[in-house]
């Protein structure tokens, strides 16, 4: 696997650890909390460490300018890996909305929280389209990983969230992935390993025909009568069960 910042992997496992091991699920939500502000702070940290010309924004759209040949393979694993952590830590806030409820100025913490792991989501996606021109076939296995992770936080947010005006930009990120997939198989793969990415492909075709059915469903239901939405918890189950 190509190398990435061992100090951002040792960040990334301390989140793991923290927030989604089994022990964490026990702990109540103030210290959940301060495990993500410790950990963010952590990562904000090393992010200003990083020389300014590879050091990752905090998120990224295509509005930015980008001069497409400054970007490389390991410019692109920095930035995708900066962006999973980001995700990877602020998620884990979702668990604590239930007990939240009724507390405006927790609410309002834990809102924030989960907007900066969709954003981050958004910013991987957005990032692999600009990047594009660099991805060959030997970079699948190193890529998909992340494009994934990534698809699955704006999908469950789509579920949670299925009357916001972003939610038909969100579907257009996912819609990218499969190209993006396409681009980068390899006509060299192993029988396994065309398995394996079939079996990717056809996850992600799910995750669309879900989005569809949420923005389908939305339209046709009436301003005054209440969509019905998965729960918050279920959906980062979800995730959880992806990234670790």
């Amino acid at each position: 696997m190509f190398p990435t910042d061992i100090k951002l992997s040792q960040i990334k496992s301390r989140a793991y650890e923290s927030l989604h091991s089994i022990a964490a699920f026990r702990k109540p939500d103030t210290d959940l909390l301060m495990d993500i502000r410790n950990l963010d702070n952590s990562l904000e940290t090393w992010r200003l460490a990083i020389p300014e010309n590879y050091r990752p924004s905090l998120s990224f759209s295509h509005d930015m300018e980008v001069d497409p040949g400054s970007i490389d393979l390991r410019t692109l694993i920095l930035r995708l890996d900066y962006l999973y952590c980001v995700a990877v830590i602020h998620r884990a806030s979702n668990r604590c909305l239930e007990t939240s409820m009724g507390f405006d100025g927790m609410e309002t913490v834990i809102a924030t929280s989960i907007a900066l792991a969709v954003e981050a989501s958004r910013s991987t996606l957005r990032y692999l389209q600009t990047a594009f021109h660099i991805l060959n076939e030997g970079s699948f296995w190193l890529i998909i990983f992340y494009a994934l992770a990534a698809s699955v936080t704006i999908m469950c947010n789509i579920i949670d969230h299925p009357g916001l005006p972003s939610v038909v930009r969100d579907y257009e990120l996912l819609k990218n992935v499969p190209r993006l997939m396409s681009h980068m198989s390899m006509h060299s793969m192993e029988a396994e390993e065309r398995l394996h990415r079939d079996q990717l492909e056809s996850f992600v075709r799910e995750l669309l025909h879900a989005a569809e059915r949420v923005i389908s469903s939305m339209r046709e239901t009436p301003p005054s009568t209440p969509s019905l939405q998965n729960d918050n918890h279920v959906n980062m189950d979800i995730q959880d069960g992806f990234s670790l």
